[in-house]
């Protein structure tokens, strides 16, 4: 005779190891790792933004001295100035 409640029959309890009853009983194990590699794309897309960002907005911090190199190379280009002169010039504006 079977008894029915927890343990017994195919409503309820244990059967072969496992808890009854949807994403509770670990057959849905895959839907978290693919919840958690989201996230790290998530944030790693954040963080890669934020370099970028970061990296475009540093390198208008100097504008001037980008333009004084172009510059001092059309005067070299043109024969304005020497080597030497050219050197020393392009090594004092990136100081």
């Amino acid at each position: 005779m079977m008894m029915g409640g927890w343990g017994h029959g195919s409503f309820g309890g244990m059967m072969n190891g496992r808890m009854p009853g949807g994403m509770m009983s670990g057959d849905f194990w895959w839907m978290g790792l693919i919840g958690m590699v989201i996230q790290l794309l998530f944030w790693d897309v954040i963080v890669v933004i934020a370099i970028r960002l970061f990296k475009k907005l540093h390198s208008r911090s100097h504008p001037n001295e980008t333009r004084a190199i172009d510059i001092l190379r059309e005067r070299y280009a043109k024969g304005e100035i020497d080597t030497d002169e050219f050197n020393r010039r392009k090594t004092e504006l990136q100081r």
